[in-house]
């Protein structure tokens, strides 16, 4: 219910959403996932099996 809100708000205030989660169920719902290895803030795209490409 709360992340359909988000949702429905960012997309009418035509803006983004940021969530830091563990939770992989909530992060497959982003258009965008990052990650962070060493500190660093990683796109997941960037990502092959844990390695930066």
């Amino acid at each position: 219910m709360v992340f359909k809100d988000l949702e429905g708000l960012a997309r009418e205030k035509n803006a983004a959403v940021i969530l830091v989660t563990h939770n992989e169920e909530a992060a497959a719902r982003a258009a965008r996932v990052f990650h962070m290895q060493d500190g660093t803030l990683i796109e997941a795209d960037s990502l092959v099996k844990g390695v930066m490409r």
